[in-house]
């Protein structure tokens, strides 16, 4: 049995996740523990060395007890801890960015399996220096408009995406024939193909757009869109480093096919 690591939102009095994240990456070959967000103190203006230094070292030793990590959805990325302005972002959680980044970093160095969800993919995204980032989504593609939805209507499907790469191949061969397949959407951050996501033209313009987006990553061509709207990248999967992220929740659906793909590829022996 394989444990995966599942990060959780927090505020000042708890840390709490949906159900819906436990029961997606609870299986037959895996069980999900939380990871509470560890408490750091920001009433002070300049964090310590030493309050650095035990971010990374829990973080060391979560890496070195389970199997995978999962960064789940939630809050907005704070711009500041990504090196950038404040424009239409909110419900920020700096403690829970600096959480998570080194949670990543320490999976990254025990070679273990990272899935990322929603703001899991920003967040990784921003570590791998993916260009072309959007605080404001819906301005950019209305179907990406989610938050006019109510909560009870999160795994509701609102738009499809094109599937690209390996998990084409796998989708392939459950699915003859596929070439896209349907999500649900609750986010505003997150990444567009080409810069301020401008329209593209056709299939042409959008391979040679979505190849200059893979390589502007930090590892270059390793860096695969494997799901994707005509201006949004939906899903990306870096297989070097065992990574595999979304913008969209699959943790809502029963038998999620990216979940699915993930843990058959880097979790089963």
């Amino acid at each position: 049995m394989k444990t995966i690591a599942l990060s959780i939102s927090n505020n000042e009095k708890q840390n709490f996740v949906n159900n819906s994240y436990v029961r997606a990456f609870t299986t037959k070959e895996t069980t999900a523990m939380l990871v509470p967000n560890f408490l750091i103190d920001y009433r002070d203006e300049i964090m310590s060395e030493k309050t650095k230094e035990e971010i990374k070292e829990r973080a060391s030793k979560i890496a070195m007890a389970t199997d995978a990590l999962v960064i789940s959805g939630g809050a907005d990325l704070n711009p500041l801890s990504i090196n950038d302005e404040v424009e239409q972002s909110d419900s920020f959680n700096i403690t829970r960015d600096y959480v998570e980044k080194a949670l990543f970093h320490a999976f990254v160095s025990e070679n273990k399996p990272i899935f990322g969800i929603c703001r899991g993919l920003q967040l990784i995204g921003q570590i791998m220096k993916f260009p072309n980032f959007s605080q404001q989504l819906p301005a950019v593609s209305g179907e990406h408009n989610a938050h006019r939805f109510s909560a009870s209507r999160r795994s509701e499907p609102i738009h499809h995406v094109t599937l690209a790469g390996k998990y084409l191949e796998y989708m392939t061969k459950k699915i003859p024939n596929i070439e896209q397949t349907i999500v649900n959407s609750w986010h505003h951050q997150g990444f567009t193909i080409k810069h301020h996501g401008k329209p593209i033209v056709n299939e042409e313009e959008r391979n040679t757009a979505i190849k200059a987006f893979e390589e502007a990553s930090v590892v270059g061509e390793m860096t695969k869109v494997i799901l994707h709207t005509d201006s949004i990248v939906e899903g990306i999967e870096i297989e070097q480093y065992k990574i595999v992220a979304v913008q969209y929740h699959p943790e809502e659906n029963d038998n999620s096919p990216i979940i699915g793909y993930f843990i058959e590829k880097y979790l089963k022996d």
